[in-house]
């Protein structure tokens, strides 16, 4: 792993993908998470490290779900920086931030809207997650 980035959504990682991609690497964001199917693996993740639910996760753990990559950001990777900083101490680090203000009003009018869709109580109230994470359900 060449470059850790532990800043929060929605403080310029969609720049920082487009920037690293040009620059010649290949960064593990939140998509690929998705696209690869890591979701329930980072959930059991953060129910180890949050909940003492589960084994937490260490450099195997993390050599599974980033490998291929060589640069991370985004949630839930900031949650886990300890972890990554452990596995991979030979990184660069870097910290993208934004003023709480614009960032709280960025992330209500995009992701935290989410959590008022007609449909997210229903697809989620099953899940230990949602109550384990304080999910409105």
């Amino acid at each position: 792993m060449k470059v850790l980035i532990m800043g929060m959504p929605r403080s310029g990682t969609m720049s920082l993908v487009t920037a690293l991609k040009q620059l010649g690497y290949t960064p593990y964001d939140f998509i690929d998470r998705i696209i690869l199917g890591h979701l329930p693996l980072w959930t059991e993740a953060l129910h180890a490290k949050f909940l003492g639910q589960g084994k937490q996760w260490g450099k195997a753990e993390l050599d599974r779900v980033v490998k291929g990559f060589d640069c991370v950001l985004d949630v839930p990777c900031p949650f886990f920086t300890e972890e990554f900083l452990s596995a991979y101490p030979d990184s660069v680090v870097m910290l993208n931030k934004r003023d709480p203000e614009p960032w709280l009003a960025s992330m209500n009018s995009t992701l935290f809207r989410v959590f008022n869709w007609p449909s997210w109580p229903s697809s989620l109230s099953s899940t230990p997650s949602s109550q384990a994470f304080g999910i409105p359900i």
